[in-house]
């Protein structure tokens, strides 16, 4: 049944973006879509990774194919409440041998990285278009942060019941900047399809503020509505800012299937193997 709800979500919302888009206006300039249709795939295999580092840090004994975990349970996002995301990704980390307890502490972690992350590279950004001088206090802020974190070497966070070991979670925070920069450039790739001028500094800055923006407001699905307005804010052109969802839909859907379909077939490789 869930499934189905999913199904017609999304065949609701790829509708209602097709009509929104110009496609005679595209079709001279199909390059720039797919080219930024290959970042937002190279963002999420990124990003897959970052998950898979998080879960390490929680669990060291989890296979590398628990990276699936975090592109199958991508299209779900885009029903009604977050909820549905978290609870599909215990629920396809458990098939990958991850516990209910260790993937939600994974899965805060993430959260807390993700959004951390997107905040602290946006505000680099910002922060030096402001000025120098208040971009080098930032960035000396930054650096005295991962000293800290460096030096104190391990935390123990009694909420999850786990002692995160902080050079290790460091990693985590590097590979996730490195997905906000990946996905701000795919973005910048794109708004070549407008005549509006941009900057690609801000185009990352605004991406990875409506990304994390996104993640706080839980009750729109997939940051629909709340990505649009901070671009709109940072003066993204309409076209852009609405073929930049639809990609990001097919996107969520195409990693979604295919990773479903490797965790079904691990899942099986290893109940055979169970029974040799």
């Amino acid at each position: 049944m869930l499934f189905v709800i999913l199904l017609f979500f999304f065949w609701y919302r790829i509708n209602t973006l097709s009509v929104a888009i110009n496609w005679t206006e595209l079709v001279g300039q199909w390059y720039w879509v797919v080219g930024a249709f290959i970042f937002v795939l190279l963002f999420y295999f990124v990003l897959s990774i970052h998950w898979l580092a998080v879960c390490w840090l929680i669990d060291r004994s989890v296979p590398w194919q628990q990276a699936y975990s975090f592109l199958a349970s991508q299209p779900y996002k885009y029903l009604p409440t977050s909820i549905f995301t978290f609870s599909s990704r215990a629920r396809f980390s458990k098939r990958l041998g991850m516990t209910l307890k260790k993937s939600s502490a994974a899965q805060l972690v993430e959260n807390l990285n993700l959004i951390g992350g997107a905040f602290a590279l946006a505000g680099l950004i910002l922060a030096f278009k402001l000025s120098l001088i208040i971009g080098l206090l930032y960035s000396l802020l930054g650096f005295f942060v991962c000293l800290f974190s460096w030096q104190k070497k391990t935390i123990y966070v009694s909420k999850i019941s786990f002692t995160i070991h902080l050079r290790k979670w460091l990693f985590t925070v590097l590979i996730v900047v490195i997905a906000w920069i990946v996905a701000g450039l795919g973005l910048g790739l794109l708004t070549h399809i407008s005549t509006v001028p941009s900057n690609l500094l801000n185009i990352i800055a605004a991406n990875a503020l409506a990304f994390a923006v996104s993640i706080l407001a839980v009750f729109a699905p997939g940051g629909i509505g709340v990505r649009e307005t901070i671009y709109t804010y940072f003066t993204l052109a309409l076209s852009v800012i609405v073929v930049w969802r639809f990609i990001t839909l097919i996107a969520d859907g195409f990693v979604g299937i295919i990773a479903a379909y490797l965790i079904r077939r691990t899942t099986k490789n290893n109940m055979q193997s169970l029974g040799k």
